[in-house]
């Protein structure tokens, strides 16, 4: 699996015989075990998506949301550029558990109190800040990944996207 996560880091749509030679066995023996590449994506993403949402875990409760939130940018882009191939191939089994990953209770609840302190327009539905927050990283990771973006610049864009588009103003109620 590390040998998959790895090649795929580098090039998400790298053949199955590029990750057997990374693993150090023979093109059959990777296919006795992952017939298929989406058997590999399967066995190598829940791992992936696991360790995403650990950075989610045991975030402040109090004080404001909007800094944590915008820190947590730059560790989920580099995980992200890790797992680009996961970011970049979600099938329908793995995008369920990506939805839950950015839904989770911790990134809700940093959202909701982001809104009531007015770091974030309260108008928008915390569901929707999210899936905008999760869209921007997912963007930021896709444009690293293809070489378009360095890291840094995608993090910095990120977080200036992310703020700016959910800033309040003034006409928000």
């Amino acid at each position: 699996m590390e040998a998959a996560t790895s090649v795929w880091a580098v090039n998400p749509d790298a053949p199955l015989q590029e990750v057997a030679k990374a693993a150090g066995v023979d093109r059959a023996t990777l296919y006795r075990h992952f017939p298929t590449r989406a058997a590999l994506f399967q066995t190598v993403a829940p791992p992936a998506f696991d360790e995403i949402g650990g950075l989610l875990v045991d975030l402040p409760t109090e004080g404001p949301a909007l800094p944590v939130l915008t820190s947590l940018i730059e560790p989920f882009i580099g995980l992200g550029n890790r797992y680009a191939f996961v970011v970049t191939h979600a099938t329908a089994a793995t995008q369920d558990r990506a939805v839950d990953v950015a839904l989770s209770e911790s990134l809700e609840a940093l959202i909701i109190r982001a809104q009531q302190q007015r770091e974030i327009d309260p108008g928008y539905h915390p569901a929707y800040v999210a899936g905008m927050y999760t869209s921007v990283i997912k963007n930021a990771v896709i444009l690293v990944a293809r070489g378009i973006l360095d890291p840094e610049t995608g993090i910095a864009q990120a977080q200036r996207a992310f703020t700016k588009a959910m800033e309040v103003t003034d006409d928000d109620t």
